[in-house]
């Protein structure tokens, strides 16, 4: 298990090196309050797509037709991150989401693709879970998902934790 200056450390230099990172706890460690932080730190904005409430589309891009053919529109969240130039795409819950919807972040992880747009290289993407038999619902990580993300354990000190509330 790893603290919280090691997981800010990690954190930090996967997103420099472009690499994904799955930050990993039981629920209620901070997860979600450590990586606004880190985003709060950096001055950056972050941007949370909530994997229990989403659907495919929400993360891949909504189809319309259009006069070439079928297109997806990226949703409201990888918008701003294209505007903003840089930040953090946080898929938070990645354990409750479904098998379906961690397809479909698949694009985000490898390719950092959402629709039909490409988020900046200055977008770090964070991935949030629960161990699945710990998660509410919870579904083991595919292994396409998996092998693609650095995983770190976190767990706060008693005093972090403590201070972070």
């Amino acid at each position: 298990m790893t603290d919280t200056a090691t997981c800010v450390t990690v954190m930090d230099a996967c997103g420099r090196a472009g690499v994904p990172t799955l930050l990993r706890s039981a629920p209620g460690m901070g997860k979600s309050s450590l990586v606004r932080a880190l985003g709060a730190a950096r001055g950056v904005p972050v941007e949370t797509v909530l994997g229990s409430v989403c659907e495919p589309t929400d993360v891949s891009g909504l189809p319309y037709r259009a006069e070439d053919g079928v297109r997806t529109d990226a949703r409201a969240w990888a918008k701003r991150l294209v505007e903003a130039r840089e930040g953090i795409a946080f898929l938070d819950e990645l354990t409750t989401s479904t098998p379906a919807v961690q397809g479909a972040m698949l694009g985000v992880v490898l390719d950092k693709v959402v629709g039909e747009l490409t988020l900046p290289a200055d977008v770090w993407v964070i991935a949030g879970a629960n161990p699945a038999d710990q998660a509410a619902g919870g579904y083991d990580l595919e292994p396409p998902m998996a092998n693609r993300l650095c995983h770190v354990d976190y767990a706060p000190s008693n005093q972090e934790w403590l201070d972070g509330m």
